[in-house]
């Protein structure tokens, strides 16, 4: 693979079988994307025609998925033939968000395997753009229908920058678009309840990114961006 590359996705569904989806550049009017498979490990390399930029995800060596975030190059698409083709996908909106945009994230990793794959959805006021709400949905046919498991409505959202992690198919962690507001929400039991937790983001900065490693040992990346002030003596 030669070119400039800006981003890459790569997934693994064994030892042989494996997808890399490159985004070549694409900007806010058009999408430049390539991707590529390997059915020896990555002995040899074959390119192929993908239709978004973003996480790519395979159960097996047919059944795979790419979650494109930002248009153009975003959207939900999945491939039963390897990622020779793709179809575009989507999930039923909560009563009251038909309207919005959506955005989609990465599925937890380990549920892809397990065969219950869960997804999040974010859902934008078409005018401000400002992320509302964040939904999950739960596949048990290996993605050909998906259902509303949990939903969580931001209660003074702010922006659209948020960051999550989906532990199991029941807990799930989130860094809410409520800027300046940097503390974690969490659930255990699919949304019906959401806990408030201190975040390891102080005033200025914000949680970029979540991952656990299981229920209890879990990782936050802190970003910070604005000035600060120093005083000489």
């Amino acid at each position: 693979m030669y070119g400039n590359y800006s981003s890459a996705a790569i997934a693994f569904s064994d030892a042989s079988h494996g997808w890399v989806v490159v985004d070549e550049g694409s900007n806010s009017t058009a999408f430049y994307g390539i991707g590529y498979r390997t059915i020896d490990g990555g002995r040899t390399w074959k390119a192929l025609s993908v239709p978004a930029r973003g996480a790519v995800y395979f159960m097996n060596a047919t059944t795979g998925w790419i979650f494109g975030s930002w248009a153009p190059g975003g959207g939900f698409y999945v491939t039963r033939d390897g990622g020779t083709t793709w179809v575009s996908s989507s999930v039923p909106p909560p009563t009251g968000y038909a309207a919005d945009v959506v955005i989609y994230g990465p599925p937890g990793p380990d549920l892809l395997v397990a065969g219950s794959p869960v997804v999040e959805a974010a859902f934008s006021d078409p005018t401000s753009g400002t992320v509302v709400a964040i939904g999950f949905y739960v596949s048990h046919d290996l993605g050909d229908s998906w259902s509303l498991s949990g939903i969580y409505k931001v209660p003074a959202p702010n922006g659209n920058a948020f960051s999550s992690a989906i532990v199991s198919d029941a807990t799930w962690w989130l860094s809410p678009p409520e800027w300046p507001n940097t503390s974690l929400v969490t659930t255990a039991d699919s949304g019906s309840a959401w806990s408030m937790r201190t975040s390891p983001a102080s005033q200025g900065a914000s949680v970029a990114g979540l991952t656990f490693g299981d229920l209890d040992h879990g990782w936050a990346l802190v970003t910070f961006s604005g000035c600060l002030m120093y005083k000489s003596d």
